[in-house]
């Protein structure tokens, strides 16, 4: 009986299947603003079929992305405006674009959580980040 109990408390831990990082990906109020972030701007592509150039293009979408816009006002995240998103569905990373989109502010010298062009979200170090390629502006899509 001890034995059976001990090896169903080791198991426990495991049996949600999601990492700490997985976890920390949900939980972490920097981490949800970037994906609600990724979000909004896969909406407003598709609405206004071009990225936006400015945190004054969000406007037409700041009813769902009130929280969002303050933090870019505010400058805890930076956004590399007018960058197309490599793929428009639901499912963020299903084509994959490790170019950086939108950080925190204290990424480059203290590491922090990035938005990657194909809307996933990953904690990175200062080290990382500053090796990480950054997504360029398409400069095609101007009105």
């Amino acid at each position: 009986m001890v034995t059976t109990l001990m090896v169903m408390v080791s198991i426990l831990p495991g049996c949600g299947g999601s990492t700490e990082a997985e976890i920390d990906l949900q939980t972490s109020p920097e981490a949800v603003g970037l994906t609600e972030l990724g979000e909004v701007l896969r909406l407003y592509q598709i609405q206004f079929k071009k990225p936006p150039a400015k945190v004054a293009d969000l406007a037409p979408l700041e009813q769902m992305a009130g929280m969002v816009m303050d933090t870019i006002r505010n400058k805890t995240i930076e956004v590399i405006w007018g960058v197309d998103l490599p793929d428009l569905g639901e499912q963020p990373g299903l084509v994959e674009s490790k170019e950086i989109l939108a950080y925190e502010a204290k990424a480059p010298t203290e590491g922090g959580y990035v938005l990657f062009r194909d809307r996933t979200v990953k904690k990175l170090t200062a080290e990382e980040f500053n090796a990480t390629p950054k997504a360029a502006p398409d400069h095609s899509s101007k009105d």
